[in-house]
């Protein structure tokens, strides 16, 4: 009966961190607003996949802090995080 209920409700089963974040300043805000666009990007063109951080870190470039890159990932619209290092893309409908 459980099991029937997740299936139905997987929503309410994803980990949400979304609220417990303070915001960022306005210096990270414009480095961080370029890096969500190239990790939306990237999420848009492995739509139907779970994506693990280390993918997300290559497809970067080595570049960014893994950090930072929780930090867009876990409270954007458009990424759904598993547990702490899976995501997948959620186009909101």
């Amino acid at each position: 009966m459980f099991l029937m209920y997740v299936k139905q409700h997987t929503e309410a089963f994803l980990i949400d961190r979304r609220v417990s974040r303070p915001a960022t300043t306005p210096q990270k805000a414009q480095g961080s607003s370029n890096l969500e666009g190239q990790l939306e990007a990237f999420f848009k063109q492995n739509p139907d996949r779970l994506i693990r951080m280390p993918e997300v870190t290559k497809a970067l470039g080595g570049k960014v802090k893994r950090s930072e890159v929780l930090d867009i990932l876990e409270r954007s619209d458009w990424c759904k995080v598993v547990d702490g290092t899976t995501f997948f893309y959620s186009s909101g409908t």
